[in-house]
């Protein structure tokens, strides 16, 4: 509570007076959270371990209030170094290879703007991937969500398909996508959206029943490789076949971000992040880390990243 009146209140009091201020005030503001979660983490910790064996006080100054700052410090610049995660998967049947860059996530708004955006570009222009999909939470919600932030993605020229995620309802998704359709970034949801040989099936998150959808789609007589895009990682591995789906690309998890929300995350779905292949090893599905950040700028035991999925004939 005291934390709460201390530093989110003063945010949204900042946001009437300046939106650049509020911008900034925004980072600390998460910054300031993290550390003292952190703060209180490491707390616990040194207490676990003073019970044990007894730490001398200036061992325990570190730990509880050094540590904390350091881990916050290296969170902040891990989430703005942004990786590729590059991996191949075969497909009989497939005529020629295709690469897909997969990423999810942006989370544009209060943090993430037209500067990280044009960095995001430049490393899938240095990759030249074939095809780019965005699966979901294009925009964030806390700032109203504004088409010269994805002005870069014009840039490309390749074709960058889009499904949106539950951050799109927070930001208003009917103005985000008015946004998108000014762009090159074409929106697919609840559609089949063919390309370049390869079947985009793009569910959008407001779709709760996404089993529902599939079997609506009718996908069984399909011979080309049919990629779902749906922003959480709702589907198992084992179901894929279901479906005749051989890709499930998703996001939403952002890896846990940071600790202590890797367990709950982990916990609530089907799969937390990373490539999940079903028995045979034939279907696949992917969930990103993600290239943004959500609510804190930070990312401790997770990365800010791109997919490279080089698609291959078997």
């Amino acid at each position: 509570i005291i934390t709460t009146v201390l530093f989110i209140a003063p945010v949204y009091i900042f946001f009437s007076i300046s939106k650049t201020i509020y911008c900034y005030a925004y980072f600390i503001s998460g910054i300031i959270h993290s550390y003292l979660l952190n703060q209180f983490l490491f707390s616990i910790l040194y207490q676990l371990i003073n019970f044990v064996v007894k730490i001398p006080f200036g061992y325990g100054i570190f730990i509880e209030l050094i540590a904390p700052f350091l881990y916050n410090l290296y969170g902040v610049i891990n989430a703005r170094v942004i990786r590729w995660n590059k991996f191949s998967l075969k497909f009989k049947g497939l005529k020629e290879k295709k690469t897909i860059a997969h990423m999810s996530d942006l989370h544009l708004g209060a943090v993430y703007q037209l500067n990280y955006v044009k960095r995001v570009v430049n490393k899938i222009k240095a990759a030249k991937p074939d095809i780019v999909v965005i699966t979901g939470d294009l925009a964030d919600g806390s700032l109203k969500f504004e088409e010269k932030w994805i002005e870069p993605f014009n840039e490309l020229d390749m074709p960058i398909l889009f499904i949106s995620g539950n951050h799109e309802e927070i930001a208003n998704k009917s103005s985000v996508l008015k946004c998108v359709n000014e762009t090159k970034i074409k929106y697919i949801g609840d559609t089949i959206y063919e390309c370049q040989g390869l079947n985009f099936i793009g569910i959008d998150y407001e779709d709760a029943d996404v089993r529902g959808r599939l079997t609506k789609f009718d996908l069984k007589n399909t011979t080309k490789p049919n990629i779902l895009l749906y922003h959480v990682p709702e589907i198992y591995p084992k179901e894929l076949k279901d479906y005749n789906l051989f890709l499930h690309l998703a996001g939403h998890t952002h890896g846990g971000q940071s600790i202590p929300i890797h367990f709950p995350t982990w916990m609530l779905n089907a799969c937390f992040v990373g490539l999940y292949p079903d028995e045979a090893n034939e279907r696949f599905v992917y969930v990103t880390h993600g290239v943004g950040t959500a609510l804190t700028p930070l990312r401790t035991f997770s990365r800010s990243e791109i997919a490279l999925i080089t698609l291959e004939p078997k």
